[in-house]
């Protein structure tokens, strides 16, 4: 996402820049990106997982094994298993590889896309 502002530096007045603003102006573009666990979770229920799901599925993403997640969430593994079987089900992928290609590739291939529309 990005947002663009402009300014004027503090020596020109504003009479000025109404009479030719391109002459004056100070274009400023800020970039903002997600923290990489809330763009996680965010893909995750955008695609409709639930509550329990996007905590598993964000271990999952970060390369996090089932065992390691279900003694890092203080959860059973047979729960681990369970739920990252329904979230794969929701999300229509058979694997933690389909799971971060969704994940962080999606990501990029949104930026890709608004980088192209701002060349355009």
């Amino acid at each position: 996402m990005a947002f663009s502002r402009s300014l004027l530096p503090t020596c020109v007045l504003p009479e000025d820049a109404a009479r030719d603003p391109k002459a004056c102006l100070i274009s400023l573009t800020i970039e903002l990106h997600e923290h990489a666990i809330a763009h996680a979770a965010r893909v995750l229920r955008e695609g409709g997982a639930t509550p329990a799901q996007t905590k598993v599925g964000i271990q999952l993403a970060l390369g996090k094994t089932k065992p390691v997640i279900a003694d890092e969430l203080g959860i059973q593994l047979s729960s681990v298993v369970d739920v990252t079987k329904k979230l794969y089900q929701s999300l229509d992928i058979h694997n933690s590889a389909e799971l971060g290609m969704k994940i962080w590739l999606g990501q990029k291939q949104d930026e890709a896309r608004q980088n192209l529309r701002r060349a355009g």
